[in-house]
């Protein structure tokens, strides 16, 4: 068994090689404040050792909580006068090489907060699971086999962390957790989700990526507090209907999925911002795109798109587009509608030519048309105030030189690849 000794030497180990990337780690559980505050004293000396400058923050313990178990700072600078395991609040261990957790972990009675990531500490004493203080459990990379069941008794559970644990399945007393608002799920290699998922009600960011999913239930519609879905990498071949209540949803991401179609749906979120959609196997666009008004960021690059729908003018919040990959043969003249956007790729299509409408894109920074078959450019593109990147390369333009010459000529400043 180990003993606090022994994670007192491995902590200091870890914070005296790297304090900085310590602090770093921290940040997620930190008040942007006090985090600041803490990156900033820090320094390394001469001899690379890291020092602290001024007097120790008092919030510091509540910050990078396990450097109570030291006894001191890294420099050697005491630390608060009677400070006990009850006063931490939470307890940064990730990345210390810790093989087990002992008992004494449960004397750390107030904890808010616990980080045990990239530990093999699995499976955890009896004691983590009656510390029902946590709001904050990490436990990405520590070894799980099975998804532990016993943390769904720690119900006042807000994030919960099981990243890269290969547990294979996520059971029903997942539902339990009703205060959780973020689940980070991903590399679980699970194939299904329980129906018991929509009972978090309060869930705000859901995160599956690098699993195995064909599908969702039904009851993922009941995550009507979720902001951010990110569902990459799964061989996912469709989304539910009921997707279309989860109205509060400002980023989606379904890149490198098996999707034909999108459902009706979809169209209804019309709070979201980025809709990620990369690496499927989408032939069309629906034209209900264009009442997504609040989207900034689309990806539709490596699908099978033959062409964006006029409603594609109506996205008035777009900063950045991106559609390469696809077998787009033209561009609609509603493109020019876009005033807000500042990145548009459509490389590695069919285009034999652009719209003139193309000078109504007076934010466009960045515009990649590579590997087309533009022959000549439209006489507008040197009218586009922000431009400042230009990718034409691979393109059987004629007069290359002469389509150089006339660019730099009214912008020569701008960075152009042929």
């Amino acid at each position: 068994m180990v003993s606090l000794d022994e994670i007192r030497v491995l902590l200091r180990s870890a914070v005296l090689a790297d304090v900085r990337a310590g602090i770093t780690k921290a940040k997620a559980t930190a008040d942007p404040a006090v985090f600041a505050q803490l990156l900033a004293g820090w320094h390394l000396d001469d001899g690379g050792a890291p020092s602290w400058e001024g007097e120790t923050p008092p919030t510091a313990m509540q910050v990078y909580g396990f450097l109570a178990l030291l006894g001191s700072a890294p420099d050697g600078t005491p630390l608060a006068e009677g400070l006990s395991p009850q006063a931490v609040r939470t307890l940064n261990l990730t990345d210390i090489g810790l093989p087990a957790l002992p008992p004494e972990i449960g004397g750390f009675s107030a904890l808010e907060a616990l980080q045990l990531i990239n530990n093999p500490v699995a499976p955890l004493p009896e004691v983590v699971w009656t510390m029902d203080s946590l709001r904050l459990l990490g436990m990405e990379n520590i070894g799980l086999t099975a998804f532990p069941v016993e943390v769904t008794r720690l119900t006042a559970l807000e994030v919960l962390d099981i990243d890269r644990n290969p547990i294979g399945s996520i059971p029903p007393e997942i539902g339990r957790l009703t205060h959780l608002r973020h689940l980070e799920s991903s590399g679980l290699g699970i194939t299904s989700l329980p129906a018991e998922i929509g009972a978090l009600v309060a869930l705000e960011q859901l995160e599956l990526m690098d699993n195995k999913l064909t599908a969702l239930p039904d009851e993922i519609g009941d995550l009507v507090a979720l902001t951010v879905l990110d569902l990459e990498n799964n061989p996912l071949t469709a989304l539910p209907e009921t997707i279309a209540k989860l109205t509060a949803l400002k980023k989606l991401s379904v890149h490198n999925g098996r999707l034909t179609q999108l459902p009706a749906g979809l169209w209804s979120l019309t709070n979201l911002r980025e809709l990620l959609l990369e690496g499927n196997r989408l032939d069309t666009l629906p034209a209900g795109i264009g009442q997504l008004t609040a989207l900034e960021l689309l990806d539709i690059d490596r699908n099978r798109v033959l062409a964006l729908p006029p409603e594609i003018g109506q996205l008035a919040s777009l900063r950045q587009l991106e559609a390469s990959g696809n077998g787009l043969e033209t561009l609609p003249d509603e493109i020019g509608q876009l005033e807000r956007l500042e990145r548009m790729e459509v490389m590695d299509n069919q285009l034999e030519t652009l719209p003139s409408t193309i000078v109504g894109l007076k934010q466009l920074e960045w515009l990649v048309l590579s590997n087309n078959w533009l022959t000549q450019l439209p006489a507008e593109i040197p009218l586009l105030p922000r431009l400042e990147w230009l990718f034409l390369s691979h393109n059987p333009l004629q007069n290359r030189q002469q389509v150089t010459d006339n660019l730099m000529a009214h912008r020569p400043g701008l960075n152009i690849r042929l």
